[in-house]
C-alpha cells in the first residue's frame, strides 16, 4: 500500500506540474531533501579535514595536489 501511495504522489506531482504535493510526495521530498543535507555536511566535513592541513585537494585516488 506504502508504495502504491509513493507511486500515486509522484503521478500527482508530475501531472500538475508541482503545485500539488500530497502527504506522501512531501514525507518522500523531505527525506531526499534531509538526505542530501547530510551528504553536503559529510563533503563540507572532508573538505574542512582539508583545509585544516593546508590548502590542497585530494584525488579520487589518494593524491594529493596542494596550492
Amino acid at each position: 500500500m506504502r508504495q502504491f501511495a509513493r507511486i500515486f504522489g509522484a503521478v500527482v506531482l508530475a501531472l500538475s506540474g508541482g503545485r500539488i504535493v500530497t502527504r506522501t510526495a512531501a514525507r518522500v521530498l523531505t527525506d531526499r531533501r534531509r538526505a542530501w543535507m547530510e551528504h553536503a555536511r559529510e563533503l563540507q566535513a572532508a573538505l574542512d579535514d582539508e583545509r585544516a592541513r593546508g590548502w590542497g585537494f585530494r584525488y579520487c585516488d589518494g593524491r594529493r595536489i596542494d596550492f
